[in-house]
């Protein structure tokens, strides 16, 4: 492991290894995606069209799909690099693998079929559960049964129900960003823009000095996050090097549901599960044009939408697709930064 190599010269310096961990990911992702292209083109195997999208999106069909798979391998590599693998590291790693093989099964099952019908739902949504459980157990054994609530730096203690509420984070983030995977680069740099947002606060949560100052809970452990969390950005941002409209490959679920869960994890492990309603407002979004439109329409027998997720909507309204994209970005940058301030009016609150 270049960790312990990098410990031995008194080189092991997260900030240092943080920065090394996103450019080797970024260039395992940038290398490795155009023989999988390649291979998907040649065997004319790719992405089957899906259902309830604009008629624009038919000629998306057949573009190379998985391309998560490639990531996730990038992210993994570069946790064992460049992460000193506490106990945190492996749990963060877990969520993320296991989602992974769920979206590379049904992921699977669609370009087998060359229809968008992959695992069902319910079996999606039980794995989703099962894994966020398992991670609130162990928090939950550890101690961390709370969640903290920034900008006042209050912790609410959960106690036995905390298990469920990390089942719950899991799930609603691994599925909204899922969600969010229908328009060429869009979900990549959401993610993107999130997960970044979360590494100063994974250094500054594994820093004692530095936390106490803020005001947020020192979490030992978590300073081995932050070159992990890292790796997500680089994976993403190779991954935009293609995926940029007009995207030549897709990451598909295997790609969204694992990057969505990992950025659950990250949330769960270093407290700041209500950063994530901030930071990824964009997911926020999408999930509930989801349900508001199924529930309007089952209830009341009318849309809300034209389309849902709300980018179809807005497809449907004319907007360019690029437009649509950048526009969400910008979006996204901002809620970042604000998740960001409100950590920083805690310091006022600590004092």
């Amino acid at each position: 492991m270049i960790y312990y190599l990098l410990k031995s010269f008194s080189l092991s310096a997260i900030s240092l290894r943080t920065l090394f961990s996103l450019i080797t990911t970024f260039l395992i992702v940038v290398v490795l995606l155009p023989a999988m292209i390649r291979g998907f083109l040649k065997e004319k195997v790719g992405q089957p069209k899906r259902e309830h999208t604009p008629q624009t999106h038919d000629a998306k069909r057949g573009k190379p799909t998985m391309g998560g798979v490639v990531m996730v391998v990038a992210i993994l590599f570069s946790a064992l690099a460049w992460c000193g693998l506490n106990v945190a590291v492996v749990w963060v790693l877990f969520v993320m693998l296991a989602m992974a093989i769920v979206g590379f099964l049904d992921d699977l099952k669609k370009v087998a079929t060359g229809k968008s019908d992959g695992v069902s739902a319910y079996t999606k949504l039980g794995a989703q559960f099962v894994v966020g459980l398992l991670l609130g157990i162990w928090l939950f054994v550890d101690g961390k049964s709370y969640v903290f609530i920034p900008g006042i730096n209050t912790a609410v203690e959960l106690g036995k129900l905390y298990p469920i509420f990390a089942a719950f984070v899991v799930t609603a983030t691994s599925n909204a960003v899922n969600l969010t995977d229908g328009l060429d680069g869009l979900a990549a740099g959401t993610i993107l823009i999130a997960i970044l947002a979360y590494v100063p606060v994974i250094y500054v949560a594994g820093n004692k000095i530095f936390s106490s100052h803020i005001g947020i809970p020192f979490i030992s452990y978590a300073g081995e996050l932050a070159p992990l969390a890292a790796s997500v950005v680089g994976a993403c941002l190779g991954f935009l090097w293609y995926n940029c409209p007009p995207a030549e490959i897709f990451m598909g679920d295997v790609g969204s549901l694992s990057v969505g869960a990992a950025l659950g994890a990250l949330a769960l492990v270093v407290k700041q599960e209500l950063l994530l309603p901030i930071v990824g407002i964009i997911f926020v979004v999408e999930a509930l044009s989801v349900i508001i439109q199924v529930t309007s329409y089952r209830f009341f027998g009318r849309k809300v939408f034209r389309m849902s997720p709300i980018h179809h909507h807005f497809e449907l309204l004319g907007w360019a697709e690029t437009k649509i994209v950048l526009r969400f970005w910008i979006v996204a940058i901002i809620a970042s930064l604000l998740g960001l301030a409100v950590l920083g009016i805690g310091v006022i609150f600590n004092r």
